[in-house]
Formats: structure tokens, sequence, C-alpha cells
């Protein structure tokens, strides 16, 4: 049997969809803008399609990443596309995701807490869709389980097939993801006005990012937090 014919009954045995030839070209799919420009300028474009975005945070609570992904949010819906938030420890503000100028209509919100087989099960089921452009996914704050590995690679794999963005805000660095890309974030600048040792109010901060250990660029976050005392 000749080398042709031998792939052939290979293949015809796999189902359709899983294998494709190492020399056809991959598909060159545009970023999804972040909502800020220098955040944008740094990640080529913005976040990467058909990929997680794995969002980690630094040594501070405050890092500024959940600014970010409403900033995304805000941006996506307002374009008229699909989002959904997988608030999986509970913590999602709903009304500062509205002071970004997120259009709800088109939000999926899947309000938590929810233990961690369950948010996962739901962005399973959400990213596999293919309706949502962008997914937000905070993970519960309960321990992993032996198999969170292959529920991540599961996502990863689903996020692919669909073309879908997804952000993970995850609740530790370096959680080791096969294809995602890393995002990581450092302690978040704020900016205060108001006399000092008074009470004042926090009118914006920068957001230091440091994409895929290619050094460290601050960015200008752009959302304006006037009017927290």
């Amino acid at each position: 049997m000749g080398y042709g014919s031998a792939l052939a009954k290979v293949l015809s045995s796999i189902p359709s969809g899983l294998v494709r030839r190492a020399s056809e070209p991959r598909e060159q799919l545009t970023a999804l803008p972040t909502g800020l420009t220098g955040l944008d300028t740094l990640l080529g474009g913005g976040w990467a399609r058909s990929r997680l975005n794995m969002l980690e945070p630094g040594p501070s609570a405050s890092t500024g990443r959940t600014t970010i992904a409403s900033t995304t949010v805000a941006a996506v819906t307002a374009a008229g596309m699909q989002a959904a938030w997988l608030d999986g420890d509970g913590s999602l503000d709903i009304g500062s995701l509205a002071a970004t100028g997120t259009v709800f209509e088109h939000l999926l919100w899947v309000r938590g807490p929810l233990g961690t087989d369950r948010v996962m099960k739901a962005a399973s089921q959400v990213i596999s869709s293919g309706v949502f452009e962008l997914v937000v996914l905070r993970p519960s704050g309960e321990r992993w389980s032996s198999g969170a590995a292959m529920q991540w690679a599961r996502l990863s794999r689903e996020a692919g097939a669909t073309r879908t963005t997804v952000l993970v805000l995850a609740g530790s660095p370096g959680m080791p993801i096969p294809g995602s890309y890393g995002v990581f974030f450092s302690p978040m600048l704020t900016r205060w006005t108001g006399p000092f040792g008074q009470a004042g109010f926090l009118d914006g901060a920068t957001i230091q990012v440091n994409a895929d250990d290619d050094g460290a660029t601050s960015i200008p976050a752009t959302a304006d937090y006037g009017g927290l005392q």
C-alpha cells in the first residue's frame, strides 16, 4: 500500500476536524481590542483570540485586572457583540461594571459564588456555544481538584474551536495552562485628589503590565474612579 493510500485509510477512521496537515497555514486572527490604547500596543493589538488570556495578579490585591476586564466588556458590548462574565467567587460589583458603559442587553452574567466544578462546567457551556465574542472567567476561591489541569485544557480547546476570547482573572500567579497567554499585573498605583490625611477622592490609577515576560510596561488606566471616598 502506498503512502497516500495508507494515509487516507488512517484519516478515514478519525472524526472530521481533529486532524490537519502540519504544512497547512495557520489562520491569523486579529486581536480583540482591550478598550485601552496603551494596553493594545503592548499586546500587539489586544487580547489573543481563540485563547485563554491569563490575567495574573501580583502580590497586591489591587492590580487593576477587574478594571481592565470591565473596560473590555464595555467596548465589546457597546459594539453590539455578546459578552459573558462568570463570577465564580461572587465578587463582581455590577454598579462598577455599569459605570464603564457596559450594555447589559449584550452581557450574560453568571452570578456567583459558585463551586469550582460548577463554574468550570458553566464556562465550558458558555465558551463552546460559540455565541460570545468575549468571556470573562473569575474562578471560585475553592482549592482545585486533581482534575483541574484537564478542565483548563478543555476550556483552552473550546476557546480555540469557537474563536472565543477568554479572560481568566486568575486567583494566583503561575497557573500553567497549555496554549494560554500570560499577562502579569503588578500592584496598581493609585492617584488621589484632596487634602493629604483627610478624606480624598480616587480619580485614577496607573496599571503596570508585563505580558509574557517581555518587560514591564506602565499602562495609564482611563477608567474614572472619581467619587470613591
